[in-house]
């Protein structure tokens, strides 16, 4: 019998340490490959697997986690959840796709190469927050892990607030989002969400949020926020930096829009509008968390007052300040009517200053309302000073303010009189009142002494003349 030469070649090769190493590397490997898959779809294993899952989840959030089924390939490096229910109905996910690389993920340098999920929907309710037993842990010391998440993707997502609660109105909001990978723990998103519906207190209204920025360990930053409901819009730009020691943490955040005022009062659940019509806004805010600076200014044009005796007219609004101050630089009213001008300021640690001036007044509006008839062709000229210390507790007494009013009046072209009056140190003086109307004479001076409570002592002196038709209407009254 003749020994075949390949035979003894393989005899040969087998002989040798690295052969051997090799085949059985192959062999294992192959083992692995087959088995590993096969014994991790088996129903035991996802059973086991999904109960170690709900134990840990209930054990950091309160919550049961229930999983519908379980698809696992470990040669892929991708699991897929199917019909997850987190906490019964507060958080179901129909699918959601986990695939990264396993060997990363026992390191510090995690890579995930994609997170998908399909409709996540959140409904939010009193029972399903209550709920909620989030794990108290320790401050974390140390460096983050570094994650990779080169996709994260969400499609046909929904929150819903079935039931008014905590501040936050019933509301159904849908939404779709998708976010890449720059670089370890950075990430580029994008928020779109085309249908918002909000219960308010005159009905649903409908609108939209989207919101496109970067997050990362450093900074979160929103290149373009966009909120739309009704007929009110904003758009939000702005940064925020976490703190780099010795350096605390800073933001920047610019909010221009539009505000419906006959919405916003709806919303303020106001039985009256004090103003109809549309007014551009523009806001920043700057600085530290502890101290940041903020700007606000506002204009509206043709806003219609909400009582009928008065003409639209043009407001314009100038503010800025800080946690412990703020400036108002100009309010400013302008109609047919006349022209309102008011400036102030507040602070913790300074007085309080208030100062009001009204000019060409139409007094006649102002008669219409309150059913006067002796203010027609009445305008007026006016000017108000208010000074208090500025603490909350002297703000409560009286007795601590200072003011002074001037009224000048004019009926038909012709002086009419005036008002001067004063409040100093708890004594309120009336100076001048003098009315020289064509249907009401009327001239007096008085006094009062204001005390922390209030009232202590009234005097005054009046000389009053009205017209005779003004005594026949209250006669036949």
């Amino acid at each position: 019998m003749m020994w075949h030469p390949t035979k003894d070649a393989v005899l040969r090769l087998w002989g040798r340490r690295w052969a051997r190493r090799v085949s059985y590397a192959l062999v294992a490997g192959a083992t692995v490959f087959t088995l590993v898959p096969w014994l991790a779809s088996r129903p035991r294993v996802l059973r086991w697997a999904v109960r170690r899952i709900d134990a840990f989840v209930q054990e950091e959030t309160g919550l049961p986690l229930d999983i519908g089924r379980i698809e696992l390939h470990p040669v892929m490096g991708s699991v897929v959840f199917h019909d997850i229910q987190l906490g019964g109905d507060f958080l179901t996910i129909k699918q959601a796709e986990f695939h990264a690389d396993l060997w990363s993920l026992t390191g510090p340098a995690p890579h995930i190469y994609s997170l998908r999920m399909e409709q996540p929907h959140l409904r939010l309710t009193e029972a399903g927050l209550a709920a909620i037993k989030l794990k108290s842990r320790a401050p974390r010391m140390g460096p983050l892990p570094q994650i990779q998440l080169d996709l994260f993707s969400l499609t046909d997502g929904e929150i819903l607030v079935p039931v008014a609660m905590r501040g936050i109105p019933e509301l159904q909001y849908q939404f779709s989002a998708k976010a890449t990978g720059s670089g370890p723990n950075q990430i580029r998103f994008d928020l779109a969400g085309p249908r918002l519906s909000m219960k308010g207190p005159g009905g649903w209204e409908k609108g939209r949020l989207d919101v496109n920025g970067e997050a990362s360990e450093q900074a979160l930053s929103v290149r373009d926020g966009y909120l739309r409901l009704g007929d009110s819009q904003l758009r939000l730009k702005g940064r925020y930096e976490t703190k780099k020691t010795p350096l605390p943490e800073r933001m920047e955040a610019q909010v221009t829009g539009v505000l419906d005022l006959a919405q916003a009062s709806r919303w303020g659940r106001s039985s009256k509008r004090p103003l109809e019509g549309h007014m551009a806004f523009t806001g920043t805010l700057q600085g530290s968390l502890a101290q940041p600076v903020w700007a606000f200014a506002a204009n509206g044009q043709d806003l219609r007052p909400g009582l009928n005796a008065f003409l639209p007219g043009n407001l314009e609004l100038k503010a800025n300040g800080d946690w412990d101050h703020a400036q108002l630089d100009r309010l400013h009213w302008v109609s047919p009517q006349g022209e309102w001008e008011a400036h102030g300021s507040w602070s913790q640690h300074a007085p309080i200053h208030a100062s009001v001036q009204g000019k060409n007044l139409d007094l006649d509006a102002l008669g219409r309302v309150l059913r006067v008839q002796e203010f027609q062709g009445v305008r007026g000229n006016l000017h108000a000073q208010l000074v208090n210390p500025g603490s909350i507790e002297a703000a409560q007494r009286l007795d601590q303010w200072q003011a002074s009013l001037k009224v000048a009046l004019t009926q038909h072209g012709r002086d009419a009189g005036g008002l001067d009056a004063s409040l100093h140190r708890g004594r309120a003086v009336v100076d001048r009142l003098n009315l020289d109307l064509e249907a009401l004479k009327l001239d007096g001076t008085g006094w009062t002494t204001l005390g922390p409570r209030g009232l202590i002592q009234l005097e005054g002196e009046c000389h009053t003349q009205v017209g005779a038709d003004r005594v026949a209407r209250a006669l036949a009254a």
